[in-house]
């Protein structure tokens, strides 16, 4: 089976100094990958590179049949690759649902508008509120829910939970999981393993731009040991 991301020997970074060192990774369709690593390691460079904004890379990217590592960042959007950035960069300005159907306009085949509010009750109840006024929660919420719309078959996401209180993070996994058993392939980075435990497939360990290790929890050590290890928290 083909898989819905695969990426081989990639290697860039920013104004020729490398960052991201001969990475190689799949991830298969309806899987949570995680990414895991210290701060400065190359987790958001390498996202980064997989949608296309780090103009200087080498290696071979795969989304699904599609060779994409020389295409255009929109153009890997419409073959169904959905980033979702550190710092969620949405619309502040604008409503909630302005949010979600200014991301259907960039998409080849949108979802419902009401398939995203069923996945995110809240935003229904919001839709009308300026983004900018939102939780810090809820503002993710939208950041996913745009993602949704564009009815991506791999979704790139970026320290979900970061600066998020415990329930509002614990939300977000849950809707995680909702996306995978859409059969959506999603790559998460984040710097708590305990928290995503339940929701993860597999994990690769990345450090100083390689990947170093990948497998399962249980194989890489246990979500602790990655945090104490990996990660530098207790």
């Amino acid at each position: 089976m083909t898989a819905a991301l695969r990426v081989e020997g990639l290697s860039g970074g920013y104004l020729r100094a490398p960052i991201l060192r001969d990475v190689s990774m799949e991830v298969e369709q309806g899987e949570v990958v995680a990414l895991f690593g210290a701060n400065g390691a190359g987790k958001t460079t390498l996202l980064r590179a997989l949608c296309g904004a780090l103009p200087e890379c080498r290696g071979t990217v795969m989304l699904g049949d599609h060779r994409v590592e020389r295409l255009r960042t929109w153009t890997r959007a419409r073959l169904g690759l959905a980033h979702v950035p550190e710092g969620r960069e949405i619309f502040v300005s604008m409503t909630v649902r302005e949010n979600l159907q200014t991301a259907a306009l960039a998409a080849r085949r949108p979802v419902p508008i009401e398939e995203v509010f069923s996945l995110f009750p809240r935003l229904r109840d919001r839709q009308d509120q300026r983004a900018g006024t939102l939780s810090g929660g809820e503002q993710q919420m939208l950041a996913l829910g745009r993602a949704v719309m564009a009815c991506p078959s791999v979704m790139l996401i970026d320290e979900m939970s970061a600066g998020l209180a415990p329930v509002a993070a614990q939300r977000l996994v849950d809707a995680v999981r909702d996306i995978r058993a859409r059969g959506v392939a999603v790559v998460l980075v984040e710097q708590a393993p305990q928290l995503v435990s339940e929701v993860i497939d597999r994990a690769y360990l990345i450090e100083r731009g390689r990947i170093v290790a990948g497998g399962t929890l249980e194989q890489l050590g246990g979500a602790t040991a990655i945090a104490e290890l990996y990660l530098g928290v207790g």
